[in-house]
């Protein structure tokens, strides 16, 4: 599927990336938001979405849409490699000035994608975002024992490293090399580059339909084996 061209060369390309695992129910009211989004704006817009794998009808959603919409760009993994494979799948495809990631199951509002871009214009290299109210008690308590224990190591204060929106410059983009399950770490990574960020709250609502596929216990120990590469490469 060819990549959208910009109309405009003064006009800002900003991709859009989406890692999917069987959402099949929910990707479609994703790039139906998304297409709304874009209408009038005053930049262009790609929407790369990326299978990974998906045991359901995902990749047919996606090839359908791609099929209509010329700014829908769609990349099919045979077999599931994660949601860290997904992410650098769609960031290399991307062409934007501005890369920004959405998650498939509309967690957060889509309209948090034009403040991401407003903080992108304002010169920040990368943009994060909180999920306020995401948590019940027990598992927020767990939420800040990580949240600390990575700060220790990297120095990098944020509330929410795995919300599925964020922001980044395409000249931070192209630097990006995550493996394993380094989208965990992405806050923490990048400043390794200089990246000035900044964080900012959104609205947090559970899915409508499913459950999120690239939560697993057997992910844990990649996840610790990652946090000792991040240490060293800090």
């Amino acid at each position: 599927m060819e990549n959208s061209n910009k109309k405009d060369k003064n006009r800002k390309l900003v991709s859009i990336v989406i890692p999917c695992l069987n959402e099949e129910k929910n990707i479609n009211r994703t790039f139906d938001g998304l297409l709304e989004l874009a209408k009038d704006h005053k930049y262009d817009f790609e929407v790369i979405a990326v299978n990974d794998g998906s045991k359901d009808d995902t990749w047919e959603v996606i090839k359908k849409y791609a099929k209509r919409h010329k700014e829908i760009i769609g990349v099919n993994h045979m077999t599931n490699y994660g949601q860290t494979a997904a992410y650098m799948a769609g960031f290399k495809q991307s062409k934007g000035d501005y890369v920004i990631t959405v998650s498939a199951d509309l967690e957060i509002p889509l309209s948090s994608v034009d403040k991401v871009i407003e903080y992108l214009d304002e010169g920040y290299d990368f943009v994060n975002t909180n999920r306020v109210g995401r948590w019940g008690k027990e598992r927020a308590v767990k939420s800040n024992l990580a949240n600390k224990i990575i700060a220790m190591i990297s120095k990098v204060d944020v509330k929410d490293r795995g919300s599925g929106v964020k922001g980044f410059t395409q000249n931070l983009i192209k630097h990006v090399n995550l493996y394993g399950e380094m989208h965990r770490f992405i806050p923490d990574y990048v400043q390794i580059y200089g990246a000035k960020m900044i964080e900012f709250d959104v609205d947090f609502k559970d899915r409508d339909f499913g459950q999120s596929a690239y939560t697993s216990s057997k992910r844990t120990v990649k996840v610790i084996l990652d946090l000792f590469t991040l240490a060293f490469l800090i």
